[in-house]
Protein backbone atom coordinates (compact mmCIF):
# COMPACT_ATOMS: atom_id res chain seq x y z
CA UNK A 1 0.00 0.00 0.00
CA UNK A 2 1.26 3.29 -1.03
CA UNK A 3 1.62 5.25 2.19
CA UNK A 4 0.39 8.61 0.67
CA UNK A 5 -2.58 7.04 -0.17
CA UNK A 6 -3.30 6.99 3.48
CA UNK A 7 -5.28 9.92 5.76
CA UNK A 8 -3.28 12.64 7.16
CA UNK A 9 -3.39 11.75 10.57
CA UNK A 10 -1.85 8.17 10.02
CA UNK A 11 0.69 9.44 7.71
CA UNK A 12 1.93 12.02 10.66
CA UNK A 13 1.75 8.61 12.84
CA UNK A 14 4.04 6.68 10.24
CA UNK A 15 6.11 9.88 10.14
CA UNK A 16 6.26 10.46 14.54
CA UNK A 17 7.05 6.82 14.79
CA UNK A 18 9.92 7.10 12.08
CA UNK A 19 11.18 10.07 14.26
CA UNK A 20 11.73 8.19 16.96
CA UNK A 21 15.38 6.85 17.57
CA UNK A 22 16.40 8.92 14.49
CA UNK A 23 19.11 10.68 16.03
CA UNK A 24 20.22 13.15 13.19
CA UNK A 25 16.51 14.19 12.83
CA UNK A 26 16.24 14.86 16.26
CA UNK A 27 18.99 16.74 16.77
CA UNK A 28 18.39 18.98 14.12
CA UNK A 29 15.08 19.83 15.12
CA UNK A 30 16.07 20.67 18.71
CA UNK A 31 18.13 23.13 16.77
CA UNK A 32 15.81 24.60 14.84
CA UNK A 33 15.64 28.40 15.07
CA UNK A 34 11.72 28.65 14.89
CA UNK A 35 8.79 26.54 13.63
CA UNK A 36 9.35 27.23 10.19
CA UNK A 37 12.81 25.19 10.14
CA UNK A 38 11.38 22.70 12.10
CA UNK A 39 8.04 21.85 8.88
CA UNK A 40 11.31 22.27 6.88
CA UNK A 41 12.99 19.47 8.92
CA UNK A 42 10.06 17.14 8.71
CA UNK A 43 8.71 17.83 5.16
CA UNK A 44 12.09 16.69 3.85
CA UNK A 45 11.61 13.41 6.58
CA UNK A 46 8.17 12.98 4.80
CA UNK A 47 9.34 12.85 1.88
CA UNK A 48 12.31 10.52 2.08
CA UNK A 49 9.21 8.41 3.43
CA UNK A 50 7.14 8.70 0.83
CA UNK A 51 4.37 10.38 3.16
CA UNK A 52 3.65 13.49 0.64
CA UNK A 53 3.00 15.59 3.91
CA UNK A 54 2.21 19.35 2.93
CA UNK A 55 3.32 22.14 5.09
CA UNK A 56 -0.36 22.36 6.11
CA UNK A 57 -0.39 18.93 7.05
CA UNK A 58 2.42 19.45 9.87
CA UNK A 59 0.78 22.83 11.11
CA UNK A 60 -2.51 21.85 11.82
CA UNK A 61 -2.35 18.17 12.66
CA UNK A 62 -1.77 17.11 15.92
CA UNK A 63 1.09 15.79 17.35
CA UNK A 64 3.24 17.56 15.40
CA UNK A 65 1.85 21.14 15.24
CA UNK A 66 1.58 20.93 19.30
CA UNK A 67 5.23 20.32 19.14
CA UNK A 68 5.70 22.92 17.01
CA UNK A 69 3.51 25.61 19.26
CA UNK A 70 5.37 23.98 22.65
CA UNK A 71 8.79 24.71 21.64
CA UNK A 72 7.93 28.26 20.51
CA UNK A 73 5.91 29.07 23.44
CA UNK A 74 2.75 29.72 21.58
CA UNK A 75 -0.43 29.02 23.82
CA UNK A 76 -2.51 26.16 22.92
CA UNK A 77 -5.44 27.87 25.09
CA UNK A 78 -5.37 31.30 25.60
CA UNK A 79 -7.84 32.40 28.58
CA UNK A 80 -10.14 35.85 28.27
CA UNK A 81 -10.02 37.81 30.95
CA UNK A 82 -13.11 39.25 30.56
CA UNK A 83 -14.67 36.26 29.80
CA UNK A 84 -13.71 35.51 33.49
CA UNK A 85 -14.70 38.61 35.20
CA UNK A 86 -18.65 38.90 33.42
CA UNK A 87 -19.10 35.29 33.39
CA UNK A 88 -19.53 35.44 29.82
CA UNK A 89 -18.23 33.23 26.58
CA UNK A 90 -14.91 34.89 24.60
CA UNK A 91 -15.75 35.31 21.32
CA UNK A 92 -11.50 35.11 20.14
CA UNK A 93 -11.26 38.26 19.32
CA UNK A 94 -13.34 40.33 21.11
CA UNK A 95 -12.71 43.90 21.58
CA UNK A 96 -12.62 44.03 25.48
CA UNK A 97 -10.01 41.17 25.50
CA UNK A 98 -7.75 41.83 22.38
CA UNK A 99 -7.64 37.98 21.87
CA UNK A 100 -6.95 36.64 18.59
CA UNK A 101 -6.74 32.80 17.85
CA UNK A 102 -3.78 31.66 16.36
Amino acid sequence: MDPSSLPVSKRITLLVRALNGAEKTNQALATCADGNAMVDILLGASAKLGLRLTRRDLTETPPIRDWILFKYNHPLITICMYAIQTFSVCCWGCRECGVYPL
